[in-house]
């Protein structure tokens, strides 16, 4: 049966400084791996195996990758070199938050976990220095030349530019909300940042932000998009949504959008289009500094997830993972409801249909600011196998479609009331007496019709 079938997550694809190989993190079930890949002969090699491993980057030089793992139930800062050498670089009782490489590799840059403590930690030495301690503050970014942090204030909620040579302190952004995602171009020049503005509550699409250092101006490169920036997929899966640079001031990120998580490109001058094809969901991806092509994490309806390399320039691509087993007794097949209200997006996977029989039915609503997206759905699969049909779909309050449809509903149910009138119209044979919700937080409920 299908719940029985253990797939593989593929997470955190890495390209090396050489730009011939990289890494990254495959977890089944509790045991995470992290697995090396020569990207001129497609041979994957496994260089260490352990359990909650995250974080994957590689040092500068390209000799060694460092990645947090948990050790005594708090995560803790380890390095690998290519003769798969494990050294734990940590001991923080807190455990490490996240990190980021200084220049050459010989020192990182390191946030304690539930503190707002900035460590500078030398990889060869024992030597570490306290970084401003008395402030409250999160580091969120470090610049190519190790001189320049960005951290969030904790108690004014704004980002600063903190320069650690000559120990100066510049706002450069005190009004959006939910700051994350922020990167350094390849110059240090410009800062990129995703972050929401206040014009439709919570329920605003977040954008990508570039800050231009010797400007002083932030521009919204994703202003004409009408969806939001990140990966807002119904999964229970982490979810990477990074901004990568190009060594030409451009960028890469993922979107939002009618049912799928895309990459886009924009650049600095207005310039914005997708990089990946519709009909699929982009879990996670790493670019070349060029920006023509990448390595992404990718799925769709019939197909688990799977690590492939991407020309953008042609569109070509080729797989670098084996194809995962396909247990699937219906494919999803989409459709829209069209009411005055709206129009909603969903998917129906049917049981197998005998003549005279009915079925039940179990729609799954989209929770607030999310989507169900196109992509391998194992969990509804094994319900289809219990002879039931399966619908799920993104009513109102939705992510991915338009700002006006991501206003949550004063009543979400008269979104699904309408839905079903169309449902149990175009497919005769659902049982009207078993129709059963499951809304955002996975609570079930009987419809009552």
């Amino acid at each position: 049966m299908i719940e029985e079938v253990q797939y593989s997550m593929i997470t955190n694809p890495q390209i090396a400084p050489s730009e011939k190989e990289a890494t990254f993190i495959q977890k089944i079930g509790s045991i995470d791996r992290i697995i090396h890949i020569d990207l001129t002969t497609d041979k994957l090699q496994t260089w260490f195996e352990g359990q909650a491993i995250s974080q994957i980057k590689w040092s500068p030089d390209g000799q060694s990758i460092a990645f947090l793992m948990k050790k005594k139930g708090a995560p803790q800062l380890f390095t690998i070199d290519r003769q798969q050498v494990i050294k734990q670089i940590t001991n923080v009782a807190q455990g490490i938050e996240r990190y980021e490489w200084g220049p050459g590799g010989e020192w990182l840059w390191l946030a304690v976990k539930g503190s707002y403590t900035i460590l500078k930690h030398s990889v060869t030495t024992p030597q570490i220095d306290n970084f401003m301690p008395a402030k409250q503050q999160k580091l969120l970014a470090v610049s190519h030349n190790g001189q320049q942090l960005i951290v969030e204030d904790a108690v004014e909620h704004a980002l600063y530019i903190v320069d650690t040579a000559r120990e100066t302190r510049q706002c450069i952004d005190r009004t959006r909300q939910h700051i994350r995602h922020v990167a350094f171009s390849f110059s240090d020049q410009y800062i990129s940042y995703v972050g929401q503005e206040t014009t439709c509550g919570a329920a605003t699409f977040p954008a990508v932000f570039v800050y231009d250092q010797v400007l002083n101006t932030t521009q919204n490169v994703t202003e004409m998009l009408d969806a939001p920036v990140g990966d807002y997929s119904v999964t229970e899966r982490p979810t990477w949504q990074q901004i990568a640079w190009t060594e030409t001031d451009a960028l890469y990120f993922p979107l939002s959008v009618m049912g799928d998580v895309r990459l886009y490109y924009a650049d600095l001058y207005g310039s914005i289009f997708p990089a990946s094809p519709e009909e699929e969901h982009i879990m996670d991806f790493s670019m070349a500094r060029s920006g023509n092509w990448g390595i992404a994490v990718i799925s769709n309806p019939i197909m688990p997830e799977r690590l492939a390399f991407l020309d953008i320039t042609t569109g070509e691509r080729r797989y670098l993972t084996p194809a995962q087993p396909v247990h699937a007794s219906s494919l999803p097949e989409p459709f829209s409801v069209t009411t005055d209200m709206g129009t909603m997006y969903a998917w129906m996977m049917k049981p197998t249909i005998e003549e005279g029989q009915t079925y039940p039915l179990t729609i799954i609503i989209s929770p607030p600011q999310k989507m169900h997206t196109n992509t391998w759905q194992p969990h509804y699969q094994s319900r289809v196998m219990q002879n039931q049909a399966v619908i799920y779909i993104n009513n109102r309050g939705s992510f991915g479609y338009n700002q006006l449809f991501a206003q949550p509903a004063e009543n979400p149910l008269e979104d699904i009331q309408a839905a079903i009138v169309f449902i149990q119209l175009q497919w005769p044979w659902i049982d009207r007496e078993k129709i059963t919700l499951v809304d955002g937080n996975g609570r079930e409920m009987k419809f009552e019709a």
